[in-house]
């Protein structure tokens, strides 16, 4: 795997991990998160588990969705 798909699979699996304990904390099933974005359950079960890679568009959804905003800062690497 090259540094740029660990950079990507990375990000990915930050994002998810925000999401998930997002829709834990409302109660949120996947089934609803879909309806609500407008994509079918099987997409974002692809989503969930790696299959498909997220995008800003889908994230934009999905933060509209929860109710949340995703911030982003600046960190240098060490």
């Amino acid at each position: 795997m090259s540094e740029e798909d660990k950079a990507i699979a990375n990000l990915h699996d930050f994002f998810i991990t925000s999401i998930r304990k997002e829709m834990a904390k409302q109660g949120m099933t996947q089934g609803v998160l879909s309806k609500r974005i407008g994509y079918s359950s099987a997409y974002v079960s692809q989503l969930f588990n790696g299959k498909r890679m997220l995008n800003l568009k889908t994230l934009a959804k999905i933060q509209e969705a929860l109710g949340i905003k995703f911030e982003t800062k600046n960190v240098e690497e060490k």
